[in-house]
């Protein structure tokens, strides 16, 4: 029997009646009523000694090396190796370097040796660590540490005495053993942590203290099987397997002396996170706590705070797809069981190409005070939402909407329920409305507001009666018209109202440029940026004659919303001359002769990697459309 160190437990059956010796994978995270997966069928009559290394089963029948893919099918094929004679009790280093094996000779002594491998296949001869006189060995165990632990005594032939030894891992020709335990009786197998080391045979399972001198061993479980190989999953639980093939789970094996092992909060199990992803828990107060990945790597090294918290970021980016990382804390010296979690690493985020996106917003879709960004992708088709982080920074993209075949694309409360909701048009010219949550998520269905086929659609509260209002271009006409906001979610849009002529006019968006509570207007004309200052009034035209602001070249998708949470509208837009997304902060000062909006900057948005690419050619679920008591 072998562990993975994932979850999983192999073994290698002899087989029964119909059914063939096979290789096994048992999922140890689920129950006794579980059908095993067969590996492999048709392995060797005769199973002398069995390990995991990397990707691979290794058997040996006592002649051969057998090497079985833990992902090849049942029926595959074992490669076959001939490295000496009379192989056993095999097991692999954990970085995959050397295997190691004992051998018997024909005078009934035993050696532990190791061959080296290379890319999965021993090469060149086997090199003798240590020879084991006139007894048999019982079961081998790497400690990690540069030590080899090994059972020899007569395994299986009851009364007789046996102990546990320790030898260097890489010395040749060793003399003499240290001797690691008293006498003990029948030591059929050997599992190791840091701290103890645990043997079983007939009718018990002993453990012995590794770090103290002499070792204390302790019968933790009294039992009539004969347990015949054992090992644990890093947790403090031991798996033990008996000769009819049951396995066994101890729980808590380790004892409680030990160093308890810290708590891994995040990542979650199974969680899918950024390359660089916090990885943070709590520990005992003071203790050194170790992330490492399963090849020993350190990922970070850390002191747990007096409060019992610790956390430690990646210097480098986590490689992509499944990782194991293994975390353990030391005090004084002594170092915990082992804590594995296992979770996902996603590939970093792609970066956005903003010539590729369009139906630009900038308002606080999340009711944070920061501006988020909305923007529909052109390849995908999908709309997203970047959460703004104050500071003209946001986060990767979020799926908003799968498909979004709409335009004038508009966000505010146009309900009166404090949440952000969007409009935008159809096909069909209708404008629609999705009511927002609050948290920047949209109804799954939206609803009629009104027959719409206007362009140059914007929305804010020009008159800062805290219901949102929008001003929209009737290009067949050339005139610009207001539709005052009621707060009513079943009509939130009153009649029209003629505001002015409005020809030439481009990238219009409302803005509240001097932040004194009421939305003005801006837009492009002629390569220059105007700004129409609102005077508040709700029953005429609320804006005031025109200001030039700034010279405004090769912009498209203009938009404004407050990105920093201060009481002044900034301006974003996208400079088709650089292809990039650029951010305005406003200094709330538009008086005549200076222009409120400083230098930009730059605005690096990011989705998640391949988002979209691979079903942007399926079909997305209709939505249904809600017809409201429009006007």
């Amino acid at each position: 029997m072998s562990s993975d160190g994932k979850g999983h437990a192999y073994i290698a059956t002899e087989g029964t009646g119909e059914n063939p010796r096979s290789l096994l994978r048992i999922d140890l995270s689920k129950g006794e009523d579980q059908v095993p997966e067969v590996v492999a069928k048709d392995i060797p009559k005769v199973v002398r000694g069995f390990t995991i290394m990397g990707d691979y089963a290794w058997l040996t029948d006592g002649t051969y090396l057998f090497r079985y893919s833990l992902a090849g099918g049942s029926g595959q094929v074992p490669s076959k190796f001939k490295v000496t004679t009379t192989l056993e009790k095999l097991e692999a280093s954990e970085d995959g370097k050397f295997l190691y094996f004992t051998r018997q000779d024909g005078g009934g002594n035993e050696s532990i040796m190791r061959i080296k491998m290379a890319e999965a296949e021993p090469e060149g001869s086997p090199e003798t660590l240590a020879k084991v006189a006139e007894t048999h060995v019982g079961s081998i165990r790497l400690d990690g540490k540069g030590g080899l632990y090994y059972t020899a005594g007569y395994p299986g032939t009851s009364g007789q005495p046996a102990w546990l030894y320790r030898i260097s891992d890489s010395g040749t020709g060793q003399k003499g053993a240290q001797v690691m335990s008293g006498k003990m009786e029948e030591l059929w197998s050997l599992a190791l942590d840091e701290n103890n080391a645990f043997v079983a045979g007939s009718g018990a399972i002993r453990r012995v203290g590794l770090k103290e001198s002499p070792a204390p061993v302790s019968v933790i479980n009294k039992d009539p099987k004969s347990f015949v190989d054992e090992f644990l999953d890093g947790q403090g639980n031991l798996y033990a397997l008996d000769q009819a093939g049951v396995l066994y789970r101890m729980e808590n094996a380790v004892p409680s002396d030990s160093v308890d092992a810290p708590v891994v909060v995040k990542p979650a199990e199974g969680a899918v996170v950024a390359a660089r992803a916090e990885i943070s828990g709590t520990g005992i107060a003071g203790a050194t706590v170790t992330v490492k990945d399963t090849t020993g790597h350190v990922i970070g090294e850390t002191t747990v705070a007096e409060d019992g918290t610790w956390k430690v970021t990646p210097a480098q980016d986590l490689p992509t797809g499944e990782m194991t990382i293994v975390v353990t804390q030391t005090v004084d010296g002594d170092t915990s069981q082992e804590v594995r979690r296992t979770f996902t690493v996603k590939a970093p985020p792609a970066p956005v190409d903003p010539s590729k996106f369009s139906q630009w917003v900038l308002r606080d879709l999340t009711g944070d005070g920061k501006g988020d960004v909305l923007a529909k992708d052109g390849d995908s088709g999908k709309l997203y939402r970047f959460d703004g982080n104050g500071d003209g920074t946001f986060s990767e993209g979020a799926v908003v909407k799968e498909s979004w075949d709409y335009t004038q694309t508009v966000a505010g409360d146009f309900t009166g329920d404090g949440k952000a909701d969007v409009m935008a048009q159809d096909g069909q010219g209708r404008l629609l409305l999705w009511k927002g949550d609050g948290s920047g998520n949209l109804a799954a269905d939206p609803q009629v507001v009104s027959d719409w086929g206007m362009e140059q659609t914007t929305a804010g509260d020009f008159d800062n009666d805290g219901k949102m209002d929008v001003v929209a271009l009737d290009a067949a006409k050339k005139e610009l018209k207001l539709w005052r906001g009621t707060g009513n979610a079943s009509a939130p849009l009153a009649d029209a109202k003629f505001l002015t002529k409005w020809a030439g006019f481009t990238q219009t968006t409302a803005s509240d440029v001097d932040g004194d509570g009421r939305a003005d207007l801006v837009a492009e004309y002629d390569g220059s940026l105007k700004y129409w200052h609102s005077n508040g009034s709700s029953s005429g035209n609320p804006f005031d004659k025109p200001q030039f602001l700034t010279r405004w070249g090769a912009f498209a998708g203009t938009t404004s919303g407050n990105f920093d949470g201060d009481k002044a509208d900034d301006l974003m837009a996208v400079n088709g001359a650089a292809n990039q997304l650029r951010l305005w902060r406003s200094d709330g000062q538009p008086a005549a002769g200076h222009n409120p909006y400083p230098g930009p900057q730059v605005v690096h948005l990011t989705i998640p990697t391949n988002s979209g690419e691979d079903e942007k050619h399926q079909a997305t679920k209709a939505e249904t459309v809600k017809t409201s008591n429009h006007r």
